[in-house]
């Protein structure tokens, strides 16, 4: 009995010792890769848009771009991502407003959003709130895009609205 008990104890340990650094992996993984698409949106924006929101000539440039770094590097590098990397940048033109508690899936949702002050409330109602690496999923399973989720005292409610999703928060 008393060698099942240590055996026990030794698996809970070294399954505790197991998560925790996969935990670890996933969470600096996961800044490294904001970071790393955070700096080609700032590369995007200072080369093709001269800083600007948006750039003054067509997307042949960053078509063509998609197609190097694709051919150079794999998937994660398509037109649409760098457009993602192109938005997040524009949203977050400073890293340290970044939280690294939330994923890339995250952050092209949160791009989207039109104002500082929505951005905000949505990294800390996710944070919060721990949502998980896909929100899309999550709030479509939750909210199914107008419905609500309630959580605590805070009411998250997404609505759809022609090509744009609005969102709107009350505590």
């Amino acid at each position: 009995m008393e060698a099942i008990e240590k055996q026990n104890i030794l698996f809970e340990q070294i399954t505790e010792v197991v998560s925790l650094a996969r935990r670890k992996a996933y969470q600096q993984s996961n800044a490294i890769l904001l970071q790393m698409y955070w700096q080609i949106g700032q590369l995007i924006i200072e080369d093709e848009q001269e800083g600007n929101a948006k750039a003054a000539y067509g997307k042949s440039v960053l078509k063509k771009l998609a197609q190097q770094l694709t051919l150079e590097f794999g998937k994660g590098f398509d037109e649409r991502n760098l457009n993602n990397m192109r938005a997040f940048y524009n949203a977050f033109s400073i890293w340290n407003a970044v939280s690294t508690k939330l994923s890339w899936t995250h952050y092209r949702m949160i791009s989207r959003l039109e104002t500082n002050d929505l951005r905000a409330e949505y990294i800390r109602f996710a944070v919060e709130g721990g949502w998980p690496r896909a929100p899309d999923s999550e709030i479509s399973g939750r909210c199914m895009w107008g419905g609500c989720w309630n959580q605590g005292r805070r009411k998250f409610q997404m609505l759809k609205n022609s090509s744009k999703t609005l969102i709107s928060l009350s505590f």
